[in-house]
């Protein structure tokens, strides 16, 4: 295993911990661990997300909805 390897194995056992330690304290939800490098897929991941959580809102002057 190169460094760059290790060095991303560390970061994900760190995220993973991170969740586990969020899910157990259970004041923010539950959180998931999901590793990806597809730039574009992740993009349009958070999107999806993002539209499911976040419903569109108009501003206080009655404008178009903020995305």
């Amino acid at each position: 295993m190169n460094a760059e390897e290790e060095r991303d194995r560390q970061k994900a056992a760190g995220v993973y911990r991170w969740c586990e330690t969020v899910n157990y304290v259970r004041s923010y939800g539950h959180w998931w661990y999901e590793g990806c490098r597809d730039v574009d897929y992740l993009r349009s991941k958070i999107a999806e997300v993002v539209r499911v959580r976040m419903p569109l809102s108009r501003d206080e002057h009655g404008g178009a909805p903020h995305v």
